[in-house]
């Protein structure tokens, strides 16, 4: 775990793998609840506990989505010495993120049950087989612009089938969440490039 004050990969700019994201988050402050470690779609599940203390937290490799599952809370975020900005994040609430930059954060539930969210983490692979089927990318490379507390029934749909997948089952099958992977990269190609419409709310860094 990285805390303020105390050197990590993150302070210079390096991202982790995904599977190294339990490390950066406090024991006192979550649970780990599920997860699967496909090469194509990683998912992780956490339940959240209110936390005051600063966590640094850095840059992953693959492109990461976040989806609030349960609960709520209010989550404060940064990057550098920029100012806090809070967001009121409920069950439904999505956040994609590709950024090379660490963040802090720190978060207030709304109940002592705490909030559950899932990461996701759709390989590099995955983005560019969309990129070449769908959208007009002459170097094959899809780039996803960044979203913060937006809604879209599509993306928390698939999301919440990958969820069912890895809570229902002992073992998760590898190739059900490839296909949902697939599934939700070509979405995000579609309506999340580079080149489409930004969102509403971009307001803040994913929770």
């Amino acid at each position: 775990m990285a805390t303020l004050g105390q050197p990590s990969r993150s302070d210079h700019h390096e991202r982790i793998p995904a599977h190294k994201m339990p490390d950066y988050l406090p024991a006192t402050a979550h649970q780990p609840f599920g997860q699967s470690l496909n090469s194509q779609v990683q998912v992780q599940i956490f339940r959240h506990r209110t936390t005051q203390q600063s966590l640094m937290i850095p840059a992953v490799a693959e492109p990461l989505l976040v989806l609030i599952v349960s609960g709520a809370a209010v989550i404060e975020e940064r990057i550098g010495n920029e100012e806090w900005t809070a967001t009121p994040v409920a069950a439904g609430d999505f956040f994609l993120t590709t950024s090379p930059l660490p963040y802090e954060m720190r978060w207030q539930t709304q109940s002592d049950g705490g909030f559950e969210v899932m990461h996701v983490y759709l390989s590099q692979h995955l983005l560019d087989l969309a990129a070449r089927d769908i959208v007009s990318c002459p170097d094959g490379v899809q780039r996803l612009r960044e979203v913060s507390g937006e809604r879209d029934p599509e993306v928390t749909g698939l999301m919440r089938s990958l969820y069912h997948e890895v809570t229902s089952s002992p073992q998760a099958s590898s190739l059900y969440l490839q296909g949902v992977g697939q599934a939700l990269a070509v979405h995000l190609a579609r309506r999340y490039g580079d080149g489409s419409e930004p969102s509403k709310r971009m307001n803040a860094l994913p929770a």
